[in-house]
């Protein structure tokens, strides 16, 4: 038996064959019909997206970057930022900012107040925060005073102490 090189009728790759009716190489030939479908499924996504006269687009339009004012060309009509620019503006997404002032921080830094600046800016953010829940509990209707020691309090379920202590306190004064 002689060993013949054959070309795939699928993929054009050539191949070995001890036989002379074989005509798909291992890979093609475990489903042919598969196979002939994804390459003519590529070949045809290949002309669709690119196209046998596809010609990259050459940046010809002129910008002024938003960022450092310095011009630059691009293939869009809008402008933006130059490429140093969108580079710098990506990196400093990545990094982490103050809740509060929305700063950047140094990662190395931060390990003390974690995720603020510093202990003012978690203070702030803190009071700020409470003071939203406090408004919202009094549009509900739920921002109370306690019945025995008259502190004020956001009221849950129906209750109207502000502790199971001045509850207590109220019950036996009864």
């Amino acid at each position: 038996m002689d060993i013949k090189v054959k070309k795939c009728e699928i993929c054009d790759d050539e191949f070995e064959t001890y036989f002379s009716h074989q005509k798909y190489c291992k890979k093609c030939g475990k489903d042919p019909y598969k196979a002939k479908q994804e390459y003519e499924w590529a070949a045809e996504r290949l002309d669709r997206h690119a196209g046998w006269d596809y010609v990259p687009k050459i940046p010809d339009k002129k910008h002024i970057c938003l960022t450092c004012g310095k011009e630059f060309l691009s293939i869009y009509e809008n402008g933006g930022n130059c490429d140093v620019c969108k580079k710098v503006n990506k990196d400093n997404k990545k990094r982490i900012r103050c809740k509060f002032c929305r700063n950047l921080l140094k990662t190395n830094e931060n390990t003390e107040y974690k995720d603020y600046c510093n202990a003012e800016c978690k203070q702030k953010r803190q009071a700020k925060i409470e003071e939203e829940r406090i408004a919202r509990a009094r549009i509900r209707g739920d921002y109370r005073n306690c019945k025995w020691c008259g502190k004020s309090f956001i009221r849950r379920d129906y209750f109207d102490f502000c502790s199971n202590k001045c509850s207590k306190l109220y019950d036996k004064s009864l």
